[in-house]
């Protein structure tokens, strides 16, 4: 796995273990719709990480398993941190959305 270049002196080097979203000059495909959690959908300890993005970068990406469904949270670690949260879906749509995610066709 390629890993990408950082800033000199930066504090938390990349571990080179988790996939790195591709970020494309070209538009998405698929516009996802990423909300501010401002209600509980499903309570935080009872979701799972079925896989996740490396944290290396400003925006990184986790998927969620919860109750049946599937959704993104995105966390952007720009001042101030923000979390959105993408979906819920039924399985099978939320795993070729991640795909799309990961190859940088979906934002």
């Amino acid at each position: 796995m390629a890993q990408p270049t950082s800033p000199e002196g930066e504090e938390w080097p990349c571990p080179g273990f988790a996939a790195h979203p591709c970020n494309w000059a070209a538009p998405a495909e698929v516009a996802l719709d990423w909300r501010s959690e401002t209600r509980k959908v499903n309570s935080p300890n009872r979701q799972r990480v079925i896989a996740y993005t490396c944290s290396c970068q400003e925006t990184s990406y986790e998927f969620l398993a919860a109750g049946g469904l599937y959704r993104f949270r995105r966390v952007s670690r720009r001042t101030p941190e923000t979390v959105a949260y993408a979906g819920p879906w039924h399985r099978v749509r939320a795993e070729m959305l991640w795909g799309l995610l990961i190859v940088g066709q979906a934002q």
